[in-house]
């Protein structure tokens, strides 16, 4: 996208605030892990803020390895929250808004 709708970045994802990372440690400590920080990095200098980054992993036992790979070279290394209570039941609610547009299409004959 940054390649073919560079110059619209900033208008398709003006409004991100979350990026979720599903399967983290597959990322840690490889190529693919340094291409998508490379563009989360690029992502936010465009837009001109940081955007949350969620990381999730069930299988990686260092959170704190997690926590610098999301933010390598950040003042503060992310919070870390570990499901202690051996309850793995997920809710989850995502809600999406549909804008109407006043403009009616024209019509060409």
């Amino acid at each position: 996208m940054f390649l073919l709708r560079g110059g619209k970045i900033k208008h398709l994802f003006g409004q991100l605030e979350y990026v979720i990372i599903d399967e983290l440690h597959a990322f840690i400590g490889s190529e693919r892990g340094i291409q998508l920080l490379s563009i989360l990095c690029r992502l936010e200098h465009v837009l001109g803020h940081c955007v949350t980054r969620i990381g999730l992993s069930a299988t990686l036992g260092d959170m704190s390895i997690a926590a610098g790979a999301l933010r390598p070279n950040a003042n503060r290394l992310p919070a870390i929250i570990n499901d202690d209570t051996g309850d793995f039941a997920l809710k989850l609610q995502i809600r999406g808004y549909e804008t109407n547009k006043t403009e009616q299409p024209v019509k060409k004959n």
